[in-house]
């Protein structure tokens, strides 16, 4: 684990001091899986497991204020390429540059793996959107770390904790409005936004989830979970250059980092 201190507190805000969501809001719920959690995580956040009771207290709370919650799943194969182990003489944490997949090669792979076991079978016709050949954006290279092995699918590290397992599953009956996203699949390329992989190339559905809610137009995303500094601040990134009010409910997520603030003028709110 990269090396970090920070004072083990818990939170004693009152969940009645955490913010109430602005009406046609939606909530993220950003990777809150056991490889993920202390004890026994193989990429554990330091003190993540200290928001698992005042997460679900807030939803429990709050479930009728959010037109719609979706839960993120890391859903690696073996073979992903974020994983040290498969990259020869690299360990845990060694930076790495990736570049951009080989398009021509990348697209014809990916899409006959969506008859594989490793791409979710809800995602094999609204995910597997490889929209270009080239990015969107301009960057052919991503300056990253190499992880350690972790939420390889069909594992326990995978699985989302049962504190909320239990939970939502339940309400997904009642109320049709908890949704789980997978992200990571394909193993060519890096995923920190639960929108899009690090090329802006390819889509999960949360965009698609966020924009088919019927007349309750989502204006506001609000974001917590895993880690603060990764996947939670990227994902507030594109929901944010997407155009919705964003918000990261601080008490609600831990970094890897314990000293990384928000970059300025990214049009997101810590609150």
């Amino acid at each position: 684990m990269i090396p970090a201190e920070e004072d083990n507190k818990i939170n004693t805000k009152s969940n009645e001091s955490l913010p109430k969501p602005l009406p046609n809001s939606a909530l993220l719920v950003i990777d809150m899986q056991y490889d993920f959690l202390p004890p026994n995580g193989s990429l554990a956040v330091k003190f993540g497991d200290k928001i698992l009771k005042p997460l679900k207290q807030y939803i429990d709370e709050n479930i009728n204020n959010f037109e719609i919650i979706i839960f993120t799943q890391d859903y690696h194969p073996i073979d992903h390429i974020s994983f040290a182990c498969n990259h020869p003489n690299k360990k845990d944490f060694d930076p790495i540059t990736y570049k951009f997949p080989d398009t021509e090669t990348s697209l014809a792979s990916n899409n006959n793996m969506a008859t594989s076991n490793s791409i979710p079978k809800e995602a094999k016709i609204s995910s597997l959107n490889m929209q270009s050949k080239t990015p969107l954006k301009d960057t052919k290279s991503f300056n990253s770390l190499l992880w350690p092995k972790h939420c390889v699918q069909n594992t326990k590290g995978c699985e989302i904790h049962s504190i909320f397992t239990d939970y939502f599953n339940t309400l997904d009956n009642k109320y049709n409005r908890i949704k789980v996203v997978k992200k990571g699949y394909l193993p060519d390329r890096e995923y920190y936004s639960c929108f899009n992989d690090i090329w802006n190339d390819h889509k999960t559905e949360v965009s698609e989830y966020l924009q088919a809610d019927g007349d309750k137009k989502i204006k506001n995303v609000y974001i917590v979970g895993l880690a603060l500094d990764y996947c939670v601040y990227n994902s507030a990134l594109s929901s944010s250059q997407l155009g919705y009010n964003t918000f990261i409910i601080k008490a609600l997520t831990k970094g890897i980092d314990p000293n990384w603030e928000l970059p300025k003028c990214d049009g997101i709110t810590m609150i």
